[in-house]
């Protein structure tokens, strides 16, 4: 089983940052743990024109998926996505986490469950055409698309029903199973992987702790527990028993590495890496 073992830049860029040291010195330190790619934001990606990318190349950290947030909630004209596709294209990039959008947040703090699951129902319509172009176009070009189930309310694809409703109306639409997100949504983790594994194409390996840790800020889930950012192994996510399940099926796609928010990268980074070997 060969696994392609990544992490999301910005960890790299706030590890340099904690530690004082420059990002090619975290790069030599990752790559030794057998990370050898990393996770872009594509508009960081587009500020930063393409000598970042050959960069990253050079340090053996090439860049094998760039996320991209769209507003198609409320801007469904928006086709930005052909140019994004066809910067992916021309830089070598395989992979794209399309986020479609999200419903304005003051209609989540009006309280009203009807107003916020109809609102939610809508820009799921409105995201629809938009992705159906962007695969069809992404196909064309032999790039592979994906979403995760992303840890926000005012995401219309946070729980497994939601990303499952994309799914079934998009099949060349991948699921990039985000394998702490459900528990942001209070959703059982093994059930989310039951329902989705026959789509599963990409796997962010985040793990959450309940513990506090002393400088870091919470992220709230729906039903008020506090969470925070775990090395993968360390926290309350089943991840051994995902990644096992993923191993009997066959997986043979990434396995990102995901701890946002945490207040020593380079040691979760490190420690992430450590516990995944097994399954890389």
């Amino acid at each position: 089983m060969q696994n392609k073992l990544t992490v999301f830049y910005d960890h790299i860029l706030n590890a340099a940052k904690q530690r004082g040291v420059t990002t090619a010195e975290i790069a030599a330190e990752i790559t030794s743990c057998g990370i050898s790619g990393v996770e872009m934001d594509y508009y960081m990606l587009k500020e930063s024109g393409d000598a970042l990318a050959e960069e990253l190349s050079r340090l053996g950290l090439p860049i094998n998926n760039c996320y991209c947030f769209f507003d198609w909630a409320n801007h469904p004209e928006d086709t930005s996505y052909i140019n994004v596709l066809d910067d992916l294209k021309r830089l070598n990039i395989a992979n794209l986490l399309v986020v479609p959008g999200f419903i304005n947040r003051d209609i989540v703090t009006t309280g009203d469950q009807d107003i916020i699951t109809t609102a939610l129902a809508r820009a799921r319509e409105a995201m629809l055409p938009n992705m159906i172009h962007l695969l069809d176009y992404a196909s064309e070009l032999g790039i592979n698309v994906a979403m995760e189930d992303f840890d926000d309310i005012i995401a219309p694809f946070a729980t497994m029903e939601q990303v499952k409703w994309f799914l079934d109306r998009l099949p060349n639409l991948g699921c990039a199973f985000d394998t702490g997100n459900f528990f942001y949504s209070d959703q059982d983790v093994l059930q989310a992987y039951e329902l989705l594994n026959d789509r599963i194409t990409y796997v962010h390996c985040k793990d959450r702790s309940l513990t506090p840790v002393e400088g870091e800020e919470s992220h709230v889930n729906v039903s008020g527990k506090e969470m925070y950012s775990a090395a993968v192994g360390n926290g309350v996510i089943p991840m051994s028993t995902i990644l096992e399940k993923l191993l009997a099926k066959g997986y043979q796609g990434t396995i990102a590495i995901e701890h946002f928010g945490s207040i020593d990268q380079l040691s979760d980074m490190k420690t992430s890496a450590s516990f995944l070997k097994y399954f890389t």
